[in-house]
């Protein structure tokens, strides 16, 4: 067997026997979880499994590629081998069973199922909003209204119907009828009998038709119970209820044979808001254990990745949690389901660096001269370093971070690939070369068909979308149709034959106009204009005349268009190098002259590459992207699960966004009701983000910090603040709304110098017998609903306002305790920058000057009455005291 290099516990789970169910339970990330099942997939193979009779699901293409290649790699490339295994993803292996199987699955759809189609087709998002645009729009009109319905509106009832149908939900579930909203029964009925008409499936319908089938119809289940001898599940932990019953029909069918081994980690189980479940964990042992079938539980306890501090600081975090970890489950021999400890062997390594900064620009800024100080002493390169955030919507650190890594010259990149196939330009085209390869890809078709612009509106697209119609119709064959028809004016009518010319020409060239791949990609760029599109864009900005005045503004931002535009074009160029590598990288059977037909299934690969939905398992693209350009990696927490890096950077981790307090996004309730478990997935996903660092770990702040920072060890801590006091008085900072200087070593407190200012104030009014009088321009003070308790009669007579001032900072800094940096995290309110003893200590209270009456001022126009010419008594200059000790004079007033 190929069990080398294993520690003991990975040795145990990959010889363990292969007839029996078995749960490998990781406690964290680099714990060797999915080389452990690879590993068993070979020694099943070596133990003389046939290769066809194995199952490995996984939850992405991506995932399940990696599984391949690490198999084909120990089995000394065995291709013949490896292809006869059925390694896939979820939703892959459900789609096939339901298309195998579709008119049973159209008869399992009830009454608007049709029977005459044998065959399912998926539906694309377009086509989703196309249909639920039509939904509500009937059921509008239905209650007499007759406005139209927006993408946006149909967007989010699709979201609606996704989330219920993750859950197993119907359209008859309490859950949908008792909605908020109203039209969500009745949609979810309409787009369930439109589809099942149109015999299309959706995302949702591969696992909900799945569980349907091996459920309820006795001959599927037979077929699929025997099909297999040995069932493997990676990432147990994101695995929904909805997956977990597909996996139950199989294994425990009174005709299987097959035996179940899943791989999982309760610490980074992160997706609830996609369906996943942590009961699918902890009732493992109780679903497939029992008393003629052997399952154990083997836990993994080493990490493998990152340093003995990191490993210690993220197993403290979760230590914290408001629960002590998920619920232990016992099965029928007692087996433990809890997560181990995790341990690390390598060395202690830096402390993790935690960086505050008081504004999203500072924070910003801080993090940038720590990347700088990595790259430029060459311990790191730019791919070496992770910058993850718990989410990217109005995400102004990151924004910030990305302006100064260009301005810097800098490369950075997203997670879904190199920065070259996430920039817009470069998928456009990938869009063009994909939709003239196959027409039927209307996400390409919307995508393009504006870009450059051709005057093809909200109308026209409307009007493509109605004229689509039959199961196989598409964007392209409509509009195909309607640039010969009456139907559109002769504007809409040019500009959408110069579309489908465009496309026919790219089509053309890829079917055996060109030679090779770059010839392609060269046609495809120069048929849409697209070099001449970016040269548009990027030059609006008007040239000033001779006789006007560049302003600074002006020449900065033509600068950065030029800049822009440049870049744009270079990667268009690069484009094509990455053509010619492609080709000489990937061999398809069925390209080339001889197939007879041309470069398409070259050309149809490469364009799927670019947009994220590879063709070969090869990963060539990602080769020759990374040989290209390699960046700083940006991800959300989320999208970086599975990735390492030598140097992670976490950013933006503040009280508000992590743990993210905005409303929940699951649809039905869900984990949302459950606000303990809300908060522990919301620590795991910190845990996630820290152990994806190798070495070293930077988390940076601004305003309050995340609570989450309070449960880090402290001796793990190194704690840097940025220097927000303007230049020249490096050692003080300014306090909100306040005069005071303070000096930047200031201890932490709950009192402000607002707070102290205004008591003071309100307590010497209080102590005199006469109110300060108010102008006609300065309202009544209304009261505060979130006022601070009042004074008792004895604080109300002190002599002085700032003995009452100083008696509240003595009282603040009584209560105050020697902690970590982070103890105010803790707080349930917002901790100001406070008032320095030893400022407060240098206050001498002057006496209260007398408050002279005013002259009276003179009217501009005429009385009437002659009482009106009398000065008034609250006609007075008035003055106050600040917190300076100098008086400050108010402008007089008159009632």
């Amino acid at each position: 067997m190929s069990a080398v290099n294993l520690n003991d516990d990975q040795a145990e789970a990959v010889t363990y026997d292969i007839t029996g169910n078995l749960l490998v339970l990781g406690t964290g990330a680099g714990s060797g979880k999915t080389r452990t099942l690879t590993e068993r997939i070979v020694h099943m193979v070596r133990s003389g499994v046939p290769p066809r009779r194995i199952l490995a699901v996984t939850f992405t293409t991506k995932a399940a590629d990696e599984m391949k290649e690490r198999i084909l790699a120990a089995l000394d490339d065995d291709k013949a081998t490896v292809d006869k295994l059925d390694v896939r993803t979820f939703h892959s292996f459900c789609f096939r069973l339901v298309s195998r199987f579709a008119r049973n699955a159209q008869a399992m759809r009830g009454a608007g199922g049709n029977s005459e189609i044998t065959s399912l087709r998926t539906i694309s998002q377009p086509q989703i909003l196309d249909i639920l645009q039509e939904c509500l729009a009937a059921i509008r009109r239905s209650h007499g209204d007759h406005s139209g319905v927006t993408r946006g509106v149909a967007g989010e009832m699709a979201k609606l119907i996704a989330a219920c149908k993750v859950r197993g939900l119907g359209p008859d579930a309490p859950e949908v009828k008792q909605h908020p909203n109203l039209h969500l029964p009745a949609a979810y009925v309409r787009y369930e009998a439109a589809l099942a008409e149109q015999g299309a499936i959706d995302f949702g319908d591969m696992i909900q038709l799945a569980v349907k089938l091996l459920e309820g119809d006795a001959e599927v289940a037979r077929t699929f119970a025997s099909a297999y001898t040995c069932i493997l599940v990676d990432e147990f932990q994101d695995t929904s209820l909805m997956q977990w019953r597909v996996l139950g029909a199989m294994v425990n069918h009174p005709d299987s044979a097959a035996s179940i081994t899943a791989v999982g980690d309760q610490n980074q189980q992160i997706y609830s808001f996609r369906g996943a479940d942590s009961r699918c964990i902890l009732e493992f042992m109780r679903l497939f254990g029992s008393a003629d079938r052997k399952c154990k539980v083997i836990k993994l306890r080493e990490n493998y990745r990152s340093t003995r501090t990191i490993v210690a600081a993220a197993a403290h975090l979760l230590k914290a949690a408001s629960r002590a970890g998920p619920k232990r489950s016992r099965g029928p021999a007692g087996h433990d389901t809890s997560s181990p400890a995790l341990f690390s062997r390598k060395s202690q390594g830096q402390p993790i660096h935690v960086l505050e900064a008081s504004s999203s620009d500072g924070e910003a800024a801080l993090v940038f001269e720590q990347i700088k100080q990595l790259l430029t002493s060459g311990a790191s390169r730019p791919g070496d370093i992770g910058v993850l955030f718990r989410n990217s919507k109005n995400n102004f650190v990151r924004q910030a971070l990305m302006v100064l890594l260009d301005d810097d010259g800098i490369p950075y990149v997203g997670a879904g690939g190199s920065a070259l196939v996430q920039r817009p330009e470069i998928r456009n085209i990938a869009a063009y070369l994909a939709l003239a390869v196959d027409e039927s890809d209307d996400d390409a078709f919307e995508r393009v068909i504006n870009v450059p612009a051709r005057s093809i509106g909200k109308v026209t697209l409307s009007a493509l979308r109605r004229a689509r119609t039959g199961p196989n119709a598409s964007l392209m064959a409509a509009a195909r149709s309607l640039a010969r028809s009456p139907l559109l004016k002769r504007a809409q009518r040019g500009a959408v034959g110069a579309f489908v010319k465009t496309i026919d020409a790219i089509a053309g060239a890829a079917s055996g106009g060109v030679l090779d791949l770059r010839s392609v990609v060269a046609t495809t760029i120069a048929a849409s204009k697209y070099k001449s599109h970016l040269k548009r864009v990027h030059a609006s900005l008007p040239a000033p005349t001779e006789s006007e005045s560049q302003s600074e503004a002006q020449t900065t931002a033509r600068a950065a268009a030029a800049r822009s535009c440049a870049k744009a074009l270079a990667a268009l160029d690069q484009l094509l190098d990455v053509a010619t590598k492609f080709q000489a990288r990937v061999t398809l059977p069925d390209a080339g002259p001889s197939a007879g037909r041309g470069l398409l299934p070259l050309a149809a690969a490469f364009a799927r590459s670019l947009v994220g939905k590879p063709m070969v398992p090869e990963h060539a693209l990602d080769l020759v992207a990374h040989d290209a350009v390699s960046g700083i990696t940006f991800s959300t927490i989320h999208r970086a699960k599975g990735l390492e890096w030598k140097v992670v950077f976490i950013i933006a981790a503040a009280a508000g966004v992590m743990p993210f307090t905005a409303g929940g996004s699951a649809a039905l309730g869900g984990s949302d009701s459950d606000a303990e478990e809300k908060l522990d997935e919301e620590r795991r996903l910190l845990h996630v983000a820290m152990t994806r660092a190798k070495s070293r770990l930077f988390i940076s702040f601004s305003g309050r910090p995340s609570p989450f920072l309070a449960d880090l060890p402290p001796d793990a801590l190194a704690h840097v603040k940025a220097d927000d006091a303007p230049a020249g008085s490096a050692a003080l900072r300014r306090a909100p709304n306040s005069r005071a200087a303070i000096p930047a070593s200031a201890p932490q407190g709950f009192v402000t110098a607002r707070q102290v200012h205004k008591t003071a104030q309100a307590r010497a009014a209080a102590s005199s017998s006469t109110a300060p009088p108010r102008g006609p321009n300065r309202p009544r003070p209304r009261p505060r609903l979130h006022s601070r308790p009042r004074p008792s009669a004895a604080a109300s007579t002190a002599s002085s306002p700032f003995a009452s001032a100083a008696s509240l900072v003595t009282k603040a800094k009584a209560k105050a305790k020697p902690a970590s940096p982070f103890e105010m995290a803790s707080q349930s309110r917002a901790a100001s920058r406070p008032i320095a003893p030893e400022l407060m200590a240098s206050f001498s209270p002057p006496p209260a000057p007398p408050v002279q009456p005013a002259p009276p001022v003179p009217s501009k126009r005429k009385r009437t009455a002659p009482e009106a010419t009398k000065p008034s008594a609250a006609s007075a200059e008035v003055v106050v005291v600040d917190l300076t000790g100098e008086p400050r004079r108010r402008r007089p007033t008159r009632t």
